[in-house]
């Protein structure tokens, strides 16, 4: 966290050390330079022998490239490079001439034409999730050196709460540079990233402020990582990497009856839009004898599936509200969990520690969403070591145990904390044109 790895290039006339972030693939490593180079590099750094094929492009930058290893460049490819003097020039300058007799075994966004001219071939959300990417990982790092040396105050707290957001940014930045050219140009996932880039551009907005010492980390904080997370999540499950071709995105809705729901309404589709997703829901209600959502339980859903409202709601969504809240008694679950007390939703466990250490309650415990594994919910609790420990309401099957016999058979002598959602202080900060920059950057708590 303190500061960046290395690449060094094995060239002439000297070795270079450049500055960035090595990312592991399938087929070797990517690494992502701390400051993109001005393209082309190979006639900037003439020493530096980049193969075309393993570069990675943003509009006229340079922002990385492939390689076999990790801590020095060497290509993936086993092109033929020759010297050989440029007769029109006087100084007969060497260059290098790279025979391009073989085929690219990594997905490039780089191209060449007939000339054998560079181009960039890389769509503009792709471009702009790499310059984002970039951007976060090295406010981060910034932001710890500062504090290093004294020029900020950083927490213990604050710090892995930094920590968490750059693995995910790096567990995101991984998945995606394992994608195959075919899916990163299909439109569900070009959506899926450009919502990405989004919460990206709010979380540097908010780091921007932390290093100016214009703000402080606060629990509100947590919303960024939670909600990357998130997406990650979502994305891990409809577009596994890897995969040697693209499933139906219903198949990832565990529930049968589910599944014919979401096909009866949209079809084969992977994304609604969050009213016609609430209009699903109302209709089949409604079909079952119930009553429609209250307007309560709309802003509650919104929170927790759609906060920000980034509007797309997935077959993965989808699947992730029945698994925590069951099918059958949807309605009922939903409202009992989420308007009680001791559930404190989209926190993580750095807060879920802060909240049950100030509780003066004996044997605290909270409900919340989990981070790591979304389909259960989280159950935070201080036992009587005052130790804090977390499990989620998962069987030795792998499926979900109900939250009221969890809670009996496990939190029998416990209390669960003093503490709720508080949704009007929620959705009433978000009124500027980054929301969840001035949310994460408020003093005031959501949980009261």
């Amino acid at each position: 966290m303190s500061s960046y790895e290395t690449c060094v290039f094995r060239g002439f006339p000297v070795d270079t050390t450049c500055e960035g972030t090595w990312i592991q693939t399938q087929n070797g490593w990517v690494f992502f330079l701390r400051t993109p180079m001005e393209y082309p590099l190979a006639e900037q750094q003439t020493f530096v022998p980049v193969y075309k094929g393993d570069m990675i492009l943003a509009a006229d930058q340079v922002t990385g490239w492939r390689s076999l290893t990790k801590g020095e460049y060497m290509s993936p490819l086993s092109g033929k490079l020759e010297e050989k003097k440029d007769n029109d020039n006087d100084n007969a300058k060497r260059t290098n001439e790279i025979d391009m007799t073989f085929e690219t075994p990594l997905s490039s966004n780089l191209g060449w034409n007939e000339d054998d001219d560079f181009f960039n071939t890389a769509p503009e959300y792709l471009s702009t999730f790499f310059k984002m990417q970039g951007s976060v990982s090295s406010c981060i790092i910034d932001i710890c050196s500062l504090a290093d040396q004294g020029h900020l105050g950083l927490t213990k707290e604050g710090r892995c709460r930094l920590k968490f957001l750059d693995d995910t940014v790096k567990l995101i930045t991984k998945l995606v540079s394992f994608q195959t050219s075919d899916v990163r140009l299909f439109t569900p996932f070009a959506i899926l990233l450009q919502n990405i880039s989004n919460r990206m551009k709010d979380v540097l907005a908010t780091l921007g402020k932390i290093k100016n010492v214009q703000t402080t980390i606060t629990e509100n904080f947590d919303i960024f990582e939670l909600k990357l997370r998130a997406h990650w999540e979502e994305m891990m499950s409809l577009f596994p990497p890897g995969a040697a071709s693209l499933a139906s995105p219903v198949v990832v809705i565990s529930d049968l009856n589910a599944r014919k729901m979401w096909l009866t309404s949209f079809g084969d589709a992977y994304y609604t839009t969050f009213n016609k997703f609430i209009s699903m829901v109302d209709t089949e209600m409604v079909m079952d004898g119930k009553e429609k959502l209250t307007d309560r339980m709309k802003e509650c859903l919104r929170y927790l599936i759609n906060f920000p409202e980034d509007d797309v709601i997935t077959t993965y969504k989808f699947n992730q509200l029945i698994c925590l809240f069951g099918l059958e008694d949807f309605e009922k679950n939903f409202q009992q969990l989420t308007e009680r007390k001791g559930f404190c939703g989209l926190i993580n466990r750095i807060q879920a520690y802060e909240i049950l250490t100030t509780s003066p309650k004996p044997h605290p415990f909270l409900i919340r969403m989990s981070r790591t594994e979304p389909r259960f919910f989280a159950f935070s609790y201080k036992g009587k070591n005052g130790l804090v420990s977390h499990r989620v309401n998962k069987d030795n099957k792998g499926q979900p145990i109900q939250v009221e016999k969890f809670i009996r058979d496990n939190f029998f002598n416990y209390n669960l904390v003093d503490k709720q959602l508080y949704l009007d202080e929620i959705f009433g900060v978000g009124v500027s044109n980054s929301p969840l920059s001035e949310y994460a950057s408020s003093y005031t708590g959501y949980i009261h």
